[in-house]
């Protein structure tokens, strides 16, 4: 229980890569100095990676702005599947990330109740920025395009990187988690499967567009 609060919490900070495993073994000056070692190789590693990581903006793509929705018992996606929930006045949505990893699917505008809303998710970096976007100017906000590895976020005439707290449009809460964890805390769920993903096995038959049922849309 305690192992699985801790994934959770991490899982929750948005910008942040994969935890380092704790080092674990005999406390010997000899393996520290190795772990150390290794250590700095791998950020050294990691800075070369960085450097020679393809630049590539001016994209200036738009969000998307008529997202499409389905019920948690229209979609057939594996329970480990990874999405980013958000609940506004007690309904919950979740967006799963592999529905947004597309270069022209990253940015996702919706309205939620009353609340306008702006997830963003960078495939190359596993970050996710949820936007409260109520006083923002929808076709203001593009993907600028990527410079390191990370989403570069047009606002207005000025790029931020995704992960850059001085982004001028208020976070709002969110959560990362796996469908199984989600649809379990929010039995009553829509889910978000990006464009492509709706018209496939991922959706079953009777719910893909132009859908049989009332749900959704």
């Amino acid at each position: 229980m305690v192992l699985g609060t801790i994934v959770i919490l991490f899982m929750q900070s948005g910008c942040e890569g994969d935890a380092e495993p704790e080092f674990q073994g005999v406390d010997s000056t000899q393996e520290t100095t190795q772990r150390v070692q290794s250590t700095d190789e791998t950020d050294a590693n990691d800075k070369m990676t960085q450097s020679f990581a393809p630049t590539m903006m001016g994209m200036d793509i738009p969000g998307i702005s008529d997202p499409y929705f389905h019920a948690a018992d229209e979609v057939i996606i594996p329970e480990t599947t990874p999405v980013i929930g958000v609940i506004v006045d007690g309904k919950a949505r979740a967006y799963m990330d592999e529905g947004m990893a597309e270069a022209d699917q990253h940015i996702v505008h919706d309205t939620l109740g009353n609340q306008q809303l702006t997830i963003v998710y960078c495939d190359k970096s596993n970050c996710v920025r949820v936007f409260d976007s109520t006083e923002a100017e929808l076709d203001s906000i593009l993907m600028a395009g990527m410079k390191r590895d990370q989403l570069q976020l047009k606002v207005g005439t000025k790029d931020f990187a995704l992960d850059d707290e001085s982004i001028p449009i208020p976070d709002y809460e969110s959560e990362r988690t796996t469908w199984s964890e989600w649809k379990a805390a929010h039995p009553e769920t829509d889910i978000y499967v990006g464009i492509g993903k709706m018209i496939g096995p991922t959706v079953k038959e009777s719910a893909r567009p132009p859908r049989k049922s009332d749900f959704g849309g």
